[in-house]
């Protein structure tokens, strides 16, 4: 079962985080290729919490960066990046490709795998 953006903002608000911002943009590369990025902030201090970069060829939607502040990692805002980007996009979780993965990033595609119900060879 995924969780939709707003029950993870619900449960980043429990986690005294407070409301969060997020900025947006991106570059047509060409016809049929997009990069974009979003970054989340906290909207009490301004401060970024996690960022994404992406690209899309045609229909192919990949992840290619992932980053979370130090201070708040192991608080859900990685999944809420994830989420929030595959929500704007209108796209399921089974639709999302993976660049190389560093070791965190291994770790938390294997959580939303699991969370999603894929067990890892799919």
């Amino acid at each position: 079962m995924s969780l939709s953006y707003k029950a993870l903002l619900r449960i980043s608000q429990a986690l005294s985080l407070g409301d969060f911002e997020w900025d947006f943009g991106g570059d047509v590369v060409g016809s049929d290729q997009y990069s974009g990025w979003l970054v989340v902030k906290d909207a009490q201090t301004e401060q970024p919490v996690g960022m994404l970069e992406y690209s899309v060829y045609e229909d192919a939607y990949q992840v290619d960066m992932i980053g979370v502040a130090p201070q708040s990692r192991g608080q859900g805002i990685a999944s809420m990046v994830i989420q929030k980007f595959l929500d704007d996009e209108g796209i399921q979780y089974s639709d999302l490709n993976w660049g190389m993965l560093t070791d965190d990033g291994a770790a938390l595609k294997d959580k939303l795998d699991a969370e999603q119900g894929f067990n890892g060879n799919e």
